[in-house]
């Protein structure tokens, strides 16, 4: 993506917008209608005076509500001859999720939102996105076990590359780690069980978020694949369960288990990244690799 190119190659034009008095139940449903997440505010001139979310949507609590009540007053905004830089600058902040558009006198001119600039950097990588027409030739949507190592190797590009878009801007622990599990889980056709264990104290991990079957609520760290994996701040590898001394069985059907630390620069163990598979020996040193990177980058950057 080119950053200094203007906003206004990428913002949309074609947006919903409300009036300061349309009452909330309704914009409710158009939203929703719409699949959108933002509605600007205007006045009848087409001067922006605040911006709805749909979480301030939802706050409705009456009939009678309008857009006035609910809209926040002072968004961030960018004109539409600015560089992308900026905006990406705005919204990486966290603060803010969508910027309005808006010319010299205050015109409401479009609207750029962290899904474009998303969207826009993951097309230029060659890569999809929920629907796209052409994820390429490079490497299926869904690995099997049995890919070859470059192309698995080329596939976990795309994976975490696709993880790196949606994560842009977000600085909540949980919403990450619930995005992580939901992209890595329906990426291979073999992670059975996909998701984290969270450090809550010195001798427990707790179980969340996940894909896949019930997990065991909480692992003694003392106990199995998860709790070696968080004693001794490495990575345990697993092709036989059956065979590792202490295995907890969350499920009769797991056959082998790939469990990653994620580790703070500090040292300070955030949670366990556990992928169960019903294959034997499902795993291998380019899957470790691969998710020994993507547990490095979330220590680091959510271990403040």
């Amino acid at each position: 993506m080119n950053l200094k190119a203007p906003v206004s190659s990428l913002m949309a034009i074609d947006i919903l917008t409300a009036g300061v008095d349309a009452p909330a139940h309704a914009l409710r449903e158009q939203i929703r209608e719409h699949g959108y997440h933002h509605l600007p505010v205007v006045d009848d001139r087409g001067i922006l005076l605040g911006i709805l979310s749909h979480v301030d949507l939802a706050r409705a609590d009456g009939e009678e509500t309008t857009a006035a009540e609910l809209m926040y007053e002072a968004p961030a905004v960018i004109r539409p001859d600015a560089p992308l830089a900026m905006a990406v600058a705005i919204l990486a902040g966290g603060v803010f999720h969508a910027l309005p558009v808006v010319d010299d006198e205050g015109g409401l001119c479009g609207l750029l939102t962290t899904s474009d600039l998303m969207r826009a950097w993951l097309a230029e990588q060659g890569h999809a996105l929920y629907g796209a027409d052409d994820v390429g030739d490079e490497a299926p949507l869904i690995a099997s076990v049995d890919l070859a190592d470059d192309d698995l190797r080329n596939h976990y590009d795309q994976v975490l590359t696709r993880i790196d878009g949606l994560l842009l801007g977000e600085t909540d622990w949980v919403c990450a780690m619930a995005t992580v599990a939901c992209e890595l889980h329906h990426a291979f056709d073999y992670f059975d069980w996909t998701g984290f264990y969270r450090a809550v104290d010195g001798e427990t991990l707790a179980v969340g978020p996940y894909q896949g079957g019930h997990g065991c609520l909480r692992i003694d760290l003392a106990r199995g694949v998860c709790g070696a994996a968080a004693r001794s701040r490495q990575t345990q590898l697993v092709p036989d369960v059956d065979a590792f001394p202490g295995h907890i069985a969350c499920s009769a059907t797991t056959a082998s288990e790939l469990a990653v630390p994620i580790v703070t620069p500090a040292g300070r163990l955030l949670a366990v990244l556990d992928v169960d598979s019903d294959t034997p020996a499902a795993f291998g040193d380019v899957d470790r690799e691969a998710l020994e990177a993507l547990a490095a980058t979330l220590g680091a950057r959510f271990g403040g």
